[in-house]
C-alpha cells in the first residue's frame, strides 16, 4: 500500500468501527457524545451508511483507488467545514467537533502523502 492509501484505509477502519458501534449501541454514543435524541432505527440507519464508506474508504486505500483517494481528501474537508457551521449555527452541540478535528485530521494526512507521493 502507499502512504495515501494506507492513511485511507487506517481512517477507514476507523469510521467503520463507527459505525459499527453505531448500529450495536446507539443510545450509548448518542448519550456519550451528547447528540440530539433520535429513534434508535434512524440511528442504526445512520450507523450503516457510516460502515459502508469506512468500507469504501478501506479497500480503495488497500487497492490504492487514486481518484477515490484523492477525492476523499476534499470530501473530508467538506464534512469538516459542514460540522463547524452546524456546530456554529447551533444545530448540533460542540461535541461533534471531536468528529470534524478526526476528519480534519485524516484528510490532512492523506493530503500530505499524495504530495508526497506525487514528488517521489
Amino acid at each position: 500500500m502507499t502512504q495515501s492509501g494506507k492513511s485511507l484505509f487506517y481512517f477507514g477502519i476507523y469510521t467503520a468501527t463507527a459505525g459499527i458501534l453505531f448500529l450495536l449501541i446507539p443510545e450509548t454514543l448518542i448519550n456519550m457524545m451528547q447528540l440530539p435524541a433520535i429513534p434508535n432505527g434512524w440511528a442504526r440507519f445512520l450507523g450503516l451508511l457510516v460502515l459502508v464508506i469506512g468500507l469504501y474508504d478501506l479497500l480503495c486505500g488497500k487497492y490504492d483507488i487514486k481518484l477515490y483517494i484523492k477525492a476523499s481528501v476534499y470530501l473530508r474537508f467538506g464534512f469538516f467545514v459542514g460540522c463547524l457551521i452546524l456546530i456554529s449555527a447551533g444545530q448540533m452541540p460542540l461535541s461533534l467537533l471531536m468528529l470534524a478535528i478526526v476528519d480534519g485530521l485524516g484528510a490532512t494526512w492523506t493530503a500530505f502523502a499524495l504530495k508526497s507521493e506525487a514528488t517521489t
